[in-house]
């Protein structure tokens, strides 16, 4: 493996001269520029076939060159230094022109990023900016006096030698002759009054046709932009802030890319080549606005040198330059990388625009079963799909594996040498099992189509809902020391209520849903205030348990119905539980009382069925004259009319308060009509009884 790492590469337009720039170091980050001297007019190899014929990938790096820049050493160079005598730390973008000058972008470790010219043949610096500057870049400003960010890429325009780059995350500039800063385009939060604001984020290399259109690199956004003359800018490859690889032989507007890093273009702006850094390839633009990959398997690697572009790994493509001649150079992490006639590479079968489906789909599956799920691939055309680089993934919820490893994942892939013609299907058949916990219901698969390690546009996918049955339940067992239980009203039953689902050998089942109702007129209720609940049996156990059961406010026999809730022929299980009456209250008085109605309003009154009467029923309790507080007095209903207190009780209870009046709660009138009596005596004190009357009309 070669000790350096090459980081920008630039041809000069009529002798044919690579200067790159390398790293040989990464703890220190010195660099050097430096020329190939070997290779103007095409690569020349040192080694037979190592550089072979036009189409072909071979390494430059290994040729003779000369240090034109840089000691290597990590002392930044100033203005009107000596080059040789300086090192260039951190080198960026490189850039030469008719006149053998060279511009270079380099940082240092204080973060001072510089764009410098390196005049020849002298070769002394000059600074085009100089970093000194605290403020922000100023538009229409000196660019001396600018402090910039890191930059990425460098070009130089022939026609007026006007300087263009790209900065740091967000900006594309250029500096005039006159040496005016000057901002194309801006994806910043904030830009300047006239400057245009785009979706840029990371731009790096940048190429100049012969009309000044600019191209850039929008790499954040995996999208190669264009800038006219008159400011016109638009994407003229890949799909903003659409990441993969996709859209070979088709237009390169609806084409995806991945990080794209470096652009070369031609002098008539007709053929564009992208550094496709993401995918390890280099795909090329042609003429009639189509994109098609010239190098580059998307295997990352080193293998290939020599022959076809193609069939080529690459590692890590960045940089590119194309030569007066046609050759393409590239910077590929540690090799320098030429293509002879690269825009004649021609463009190889383009994946067909592929659909897939299910076509057989399994009903309600049990759980431990295997079963089988059909799929299909269409080919929409227009080119045809090989077996070569499609297959078919199945991605599988939990609680489905495929019968024969018990993968979560399945794929199908085709013979070598099947190919898919338009208009044409593949079919796939997935071998799969419900596996014995699997939970009841609908699991979502989902189904793509995939090239080698990636996966093909969003609108080649699908997915399914695969239903899992319920278990089947042979019975349901009571649980032990559950049943007859008794609690006083409004109090909590001590032990919670359950069954066991069982299979047909009598092993615990579960997941199993299981409904419990109560049922009676005592009132009583599960916590949350329900009278059914629903629950799930261990898988482990087959147990459930219902919610808390609170008794009622009335004395009576509560009945819990249990069923399978999926199964109604399996058989019930019944329990049963008693709310027990409430205990009197202990007597604040026990001596002799007597009750007298506060009111003679309260007798004879009327009301019809179901209405409650005006005013509630109340006494007097004294004892001498004396009123007594804390008797208790009970409101007792007699005759046939059916009037009753709330929760339809005949009598109620109620103590005196502290003025010795005792209130009875609402009375409310009965569905027959008729007289009736409400007969008032204090129960544990000795009285005279005190009836109230009243009439249901």
């Amino acid at each position: 493996m070669n000790a350096y790492r090459y980081t920008a590469v630039a041809v000069h337009a009529k002798s044919g001269d690579v200067y790159f720039t390398d790293q040989p170091d990464a703890s220190t980050h010195a660099g050097q520029i430096r020329v190939a001297v070997a290779v103007p007019g095409g690569p020349t190899p040192v080694e037979p076939g190592r550089v072979a014929a036009p189409g072909h990938i071979g390494r430059i790096d290994t040729f003779p060159n000369s240090v034109v820049a840089g000691n290597g050493s990590a002392v930044p160079p100033v203005e009107n230094a000596l080059i040789q005598d300086a090192g260039l730390p951190y080198p960026g973008g490189l850039a030469i022109d008719a006149d053998h000058n060279t511009y270079l972008g380099t940082a240092t470790a204080d973060a001072h990023c510089r764009l410098m010219k390196i005049q020849a043949p002298s070769g002394r610096v000059h600074l085009m900016t100089s970093g000194t500057s605290e403020a922000p870049p100023r538009d229409g400003a000196p660019a001396k006096d600018a402090r910039i960010g890191w930059v990425n890429g460098v070009v130089v325009s022939p026609a007026d030698g006007s300087v263009y780059f790209t900065e740091g995350t967000d900006f594309v500039r250029r500096i005039t002759p006159d040496g005016v800063l000057h901002t194309l385009v801006s994806g910043a939060d904030e830009v300047p009054a006239g400057v245009r604001k785009e979706k840029v984020f990371n731009p790096n290399g940048i190429a100049l046709d012969a009309a000044g259109n600019v191209y850039f690199a929008n790499q954040g956004e995996s999208v190669i932009c264009r800038i006219t003359p008159s400011g016109e800018f638009s994407v003229v490859a890949g799909t903003s802030g659409s990441r993969g690889h996709g859209g070979d032989g088709g237009p390169a507007t609806k084409a995806q890319l991945s990080h794209p890093a470096g652009v070369a273009v031609d002098a008539a702006g007709t053929t564009l080549f992208i550094a496709d850094t993401g995918n390890a390839r280099i795909r090329c633009v042609t003429p009639d606005g189509n994109i098609h990959t010239i190098a580059g398997t998307g295997t990352y690697g080193h293998l290939g040198e020599g022959g076809p572009a193609t069939a080529a790994q690459l590692q890590n493509p960045t940089a590119l330059a194309l030569s007066p001649s046609g050759i393409l150079y590239i910077t590929d992490g540690d090799r320098l990388l030429a293509i002879p006639d690269a825009a004649a590479i021609p463009a190889g079968p383009a994946p067909a625009d592929l659909s897939v489906s299910f076509t057989r789909l399994p009903g309600p599956i049990a759980r431990g079963t295997a079963f089988d799920l059909k799929a299909q691939v269409h080919s929409h055309g227009p080119g045809a799909a090989q077996a070569s680089y499609v297959r078919l993934r199945l991605e599988l919820p939990e609680g489905v594996v495929t019968a024969d490893t018990g993968a979560r994942t399945a794929e199908h892939t085709w013979p070598a040498g099947s190919c898919l013609p338009s208009g044409g299907t593949w079919d796939a058949l997935f071998k799969l099992r419900a596996t014995g916990t699997a939970t009841p219901g609908p699991h979502r698969a989902k189904l793509t189509a995939v090239y080698p390690g990636e996966t093909v546009p969003a609108n080649n996918q699908t997915v399914v809902d695969l239903q899992i049955a319920p278990p089947k339940v042979a019975a349901l067992v009571p649980l032990p020391d559950v049943d007859q239980q008794k609690a006083a009203p409004r109090t909590v039953f001590a032990r919670s209520l359950g069954v066991e689902a069982q299979d047909a050998s009598g092993s615990p089942l579960g997941p199993v849903t299981v409904r419990f109702e109560i049922t009676g007129a005592t009132g009583s209720q599960f916590a949350g205030g329900t009278t059914t609940a629903l629950a799930v049996t261990d898988h482990a156990t087959g147990r459930a348990h219902a919610p808390a059961l609170t008794a009622g406010p009335t004395p009576g026999t509560v009945t819990v119905t249990v069923t399978a809730a999926t199964d109604a022929a399996v058989k019930p299980v019944t329990y049963t539980a008693q709310v027990t009456a409430a205990e009197p209250a202990k007597p604040a008085y026990t001596g002799p009382v007597t009750l007298s109605p506060t009111s003679a309003d309260l007798q004879n009154q009327q009301a019809k069925p179901g209405a409650d009467f005006d005013s509630p029923l109340q006494v007097l309790v004294t004892d001498n004259g004396a009123p007594k507080e804390g008797v208790l007095i009970r409101f007792a209903v007699q005759g046939t009319t059916g009037s009753h207190f709330p929760a339809r009780q005949v009598h109620a209870d109620v103590p005196s308060d502290r003025d010795g009046n005792a209130t009875a709660p609402a009375l409310t009138a009965g569905t027959q009509t008729g007289k009736f009596t409400v007969k008032v005596t204090a129960l544990h004190n000795q009285s005279t009884p005190s009836p109230f009357t009243a009439e249901v009309l």
